[in-house]
C-alpha cells in the first residue's frame, strides 16, 4: 500500500450559481444521504415534512388532543373514496380526523401502549371496513363514519334451554298417553312413521338440540354455544277409526279417533344472558331429529336482539333453513393481509405458526377447519403477503406459497422476512421486505434474491436488529421508491430511511423517530407519517 507521500486526493470544484457542467454522484460521494435523483440523473436535497399537528386549543367545540407516543397512522378513502377517512393509533386511544379544522376525535380508548411492541400496528381495508390489529388487544372494525367494534366476537353465547314433553310415570301409563307431561301442545314437530299392519301411522321417538350464534353489525358469527338439553317426544300410536256407540253430545263419546296431527308437538326455548353491545341479532338453530335425520344444525330463526328471549319452536324439520356455519372466537393475531375478500391472520397468542382465513367478506367470522401451518414445524409467522394472485407466508427463515390455502409450497429456505410492515410492491411488481441479513426482492416471476448486497456494511452493522421487527415501509408514490425506517444500531427511534429505487440505495436522516406512514388513497398521494421530531 502506498504510503501518505505518495497518494494523492482528486478534487472536483464546483462552480457556484448554475453550473455548466454535471457531475455523477458516484464521483462525488460513495455515500449520498438526504439527497435524491432527478429525472437527468442529478441530485437535489431532500425536501423535508410539513407538521401537521392537532390543534392546541379547543377547536368549534372539540377538546385539544395532546398526543402521546405514536403508534400507527392510516388513510382509506371508504364507499369508493367519499368517506376520507384518516386514523391515528396515539398512547392508548385511537383518533379519526374531523377534516380541516385540525381536529382529531377519540373513537376508541383503552388500548395497550407499549414504549416497545413486540409487533407494529397494521390496518388493512376489506370492503368498507377497515381493520386494526397491534398483537395485544382484541383487533377492531372500524366503519365510515368512525364506528368502531371489535373484531367479530371472542367468547361463547349461552347455552339455549329447550322445553318439551315429558316422561309419563309408570303409574299414570294407563290413563295418559305418551306426550302429555310437561311443555305439551299440539305443533308440526316430529317423525311420522307406519306401524308393521301398514293401516295405523305413529309418531315416532326422536330427538332435537338447540344452538344460538351471536350477529354483530357487519354480519359476523360468532362460535356457536354448546349444544342444548335433549328435547324429545315418545312413540305413540294414532287411532284414525271411529268407534261405534251411542253419541253423547256432552263427551263426544262416540269419536275418540286421534289424528297424526294431534300428536306432532311444538317446543319452547328460552335463551338466558345478554350478548355482548355490538351484538344486533341472535340466530337461533335447532338439529332436525337426531334419531332419523341427521345432526346438523339449521337455521331456525333469526332474532332482531341481544338480550334474553323465548322462542315458541312450531317448524317442521322440512322447513328449517341453512346449515349452521362452525365458527371459532376470533383470536389476537399479530400479523395480517386481505386475498381474494378474506381476512387472513396469523400468529395468534395461542399458536404463532397457524393461518386462518375468514369468509369471503365477512372479517370476523372464521371457520372451525379454515387453517393451515406454513412450516411443518410449527415456526412463528412473521408476515403475510398478497401479491400476483399469490398468498405468502414469511417465517424469519422461509418463504412459503400458500396454494388454495390447502397446500404450503416453500419458495426459499433460508430466507425470510422479520418485519410485517416492511412488505412491499413498487409499480414494477417487486415485492420488497426486511430479512435477517437484508432486504430481499420477488420478482412477479417468482424470483428471489438479495438486493441489499451495495448496503450490506450498514445492514449489518449499522441497524438494531433487535428492533427490527417493528420496522416500517412505504412506496412513494411520486418517486416510485422503496423507503423504510428502521432504528440506528444502539437507538430505539426509527430515525433511518433506507431507500430503493429498483436500482440503487440511499439513507435519509431527517431527525424524525417515524412509528408508521402511509400513502393516502387518493389522488393526493401524500406520504403520512406518525412520530417525534427528535431534535426537540
Amino acid at each position: 500500500m502506498a504510503g501518505p507521500a505518495q497518494t494523492s486526493t482528486l478534487e472536483f470544484v464546483v462552480p457556484p450559481g448554475e453550473a455548466q457542467v454535471l457531475y455523477s454522484p458516484r464521483v462525488l460521494a460513495q455515500k449520498i444521504q438526504n439527497f435524491e435523483l432527478t429525472t437527468d440523473g442529478t441530485l437535489k436535497s431532500v425536501v423535508g415534512p410539513a407538521v401537521y399537528e392537532p390543534a392546541r386549543l379547543s377547536v368549534h367545540g372539540f377538546a385539544p388532543i395532546t398526543f402521546g407516543t405514536m403508534h400507527g397512522v392510516f388513510h382509506a378513502g371508504l364507499l369508493g373514496g367519499i368517506a376520507d377517512t384518516l386514523l391515528v393509533r396515539s398512547g392508548s386511544t385511537l383518533y379519526r380526523h374531523t377534516g380541516w379544522d385540525r381536529t382529531y376525535e377519540s373513537i376508541y380508548t383503552g388500548l395497550s401502549d407499549e414504549h416497545r411492541p413486540l409487533y407494529p400496528d397494521q390496518f388493512v381495508v376489506l370492503g368498507s371496513t377497515i381493520v386494526w390489529t397491534n398483537g395485544v388487544d382484541r383487533a377492531l372494525s372500524i366503519n365510515h363514519d368512525g364506528m368502531v367494534t371489535p373484531l367479530g366476537f371472542d367468547s361463547l353465547p349461552p347455552t339455549p334451554f329447550g322445553e318439551g314433553p315429558q316422561g309419563i310415570p309408570p303409574e299414570n301409563r294407563a290413563t295418559h298417553y305418551a306426550n302429555t307431561y310437561g311443555y305439551t301442545w299440539p305443533g308440526k314437530i316430529g317423525t311420522v312413521g307406519d306401524l308393521l299392519d301398514g293401516q295405523t301411522g305413529a309418531l315416532l321417538s326422536g330427538g332435537w338440540y338447540y344452538y344460538v350464534q351471536w350477529e354483530d353489525i357487519f354480519g359476523n358469527l360468532s362460535q356457536p354455544s354448546a349444544p342444548s338439553n335433549l328435547v324429545y317426544v315418545n312413540t305413540v300410536q294414532s287411532d284414525p277409526y271411529e268407534t261405534p256407540g251411542v253419541f253423547d253430545p256432552l263427551s263426544q263419546a262416540a269419536t275418540i279417533s286421534t289424528e297424526i296431527d294431534d300428536l306432532t308437538r311444538q317446543f319452547l326455548v328460552r335463551v338466558e344472558g345478554d350478548a355482548p353491545d355490538h351484538c344486533v341479532a341472535m340466530n337461533l338453530y335447532r338439529t332436525p331429529d337426531v334419531k332419523h335425520v341427521d345432526v346438523m344444525p339449521r337455521l331456525l330463526a333469526r332474532i332482531p336482539n341481544n338480550r334474553q328471549f323465548f322462542y315458541p319452536d312450531n317448524i317442521p324439520d322440512s322447513a328449517l333453513g341453512p346449515q349452521m356455519l362452525d365458527t371459532i372466537s376470533v383470536p389476537v393475531f399479530r400479523v395480517m393481509c386481505t386475498h381474494q375478500g378474506c381476512l387472513v391472520i396469523a400468529n395468534t397468542l395461542e399458536d404463532p405458526g397457524v393461518v386462518m382465513r375468514s369468509q369471503v367478506g365477512l372479517p370476523g367470522t372464521f371457520s372451525k377447519f379454515d387453517f393451515i401451518y406454513p412450516d411443518s414445524g410449527g415456526s412463528e409467522v412473521t408476515g403475510l403477503a398478497s401479491h400476483a394472485g399469490k398468498l405468502l407466508a414469511f417465517t424469519e427463515s422461509s418463504v412459503y406459497e400458500l396454494v388454495d390455502f390447502t397446500t404450503p409450497v416453500p419458495l426459499a429456505q433460508g430466507i425470510g422476512c422479520v418485519a410485517p410492515r416492511s412488505i412491499k410492491a413498487l409499480p414494477s411488481g417487486l415485492l420488497i421486505w426486511l430479512g435477517r441479513d437484508g432486504f430481499y426482492g420477488m420478482s412477479p416471476t417468482g424470483a428471489i434474491q438479495l438486493l441489499s448486497m451495495k448496503i450490506d456494511r450498514t445492514v449489518r452493522n449499522f441497524i438494531n436488529r433487535g428492533r427490527a421487527r417493528t420496522a416500517v415501509a412505504v412506496v412513494d408514490p411520486v418517486s416510485t421508491e422503496y423507503q423504510c425506517a428502521v432504528s440506528p444500531a444502539g437507538e430505539s427511534d426509527q430515525t433511518l430511511v433506507l431507500t430503493f429505487d429498483g436500482t440503487s440505495w440511499k439513507r435519509q436522516q431527517l431527525g424524525i423517530h417515524i412509528a408508521d406512514w402511509c400513502q393516502t388513497d387518493d389522488y393526493r398521494q401524500y406520504v403520512i407519517c406518525a412520530g417525534k421530531d427528535t431534535t426537540k
